[in-house]
């Protein structure tokens, strides 16, 4: 085992000042990497959303138009229900008099 020295020289100091700069080279690199990654995420994200919000509109408005196509039906049922309640109490009044 290498035994420790008791001093630092300039050159040992400037050789460890440049190792770390090299090590922050290398991770600067690295993040620009990873905020490049990002902002390619965030865009094709950003696409993707934008036709799910197209979809989700077109399937929105279906389902509006099946639900008004519903309450027609509905209320068209209901209107022919009243009539033939009415016809079956004018002859059965009809009967009775």
């Amino acid at each position: 085992m290498e035994a420790m020295r008791e001093a630092w020289t300039d050159d040992r100091l400037d050789d460890l000042v440049r190792h770390v700069d090299q090590g922050f080279e290398v991770v600067n690199h690295r993040f620009d990497r990873v905020e490049a990654d990002l902002r390619e995420l965030r865009v094709e994200m950003n696409t993707r959303l934008g036709s799910m919000d197209t979809r989700i509109d077109k399937r929105f408005e279906e389902v509006d138009g099946r639900l008004d196509a519903m309450q027609r039906t509905m209320l068209t049922m209901m209107a022919s229900m009243m009539v033939g309640f009415v016809a079956v109490l004018a002859s059965v009044f009809a009967t009775q008099l």
